[in-house]
């Protein structure tokens, strides 16, 4: 899950959220918070990319 919100300085955060599936149970976690400095479609795009990238995690684009 992600969220993208804009603080009261108007710098712009990503919060990334893992949500794990383990013995039938889901459960949420921290996993990153990115400054984004394009809020647009793409840019949030590319953010999360970069996390994926940064942690060396598999993505698929679709």
């Amino acid at each position: 899950m992600i969220d993208e919100s804009t603080d009261i300085t108007s710098s712009k955060h990503l919060c990334v959220v893992a949500r794990v599936f383990e013995s039938e149970k889901a459960s949420d976690a921290f996993f990153d918070l990115v400054r984004v400095e394009d809020a647009s479609a793409d840019g949030l795009y590319k953010a999360v990319v970069s996390v994926f990238e940064k942690a060396a995690m598999p993505y698929e684009e679709n």
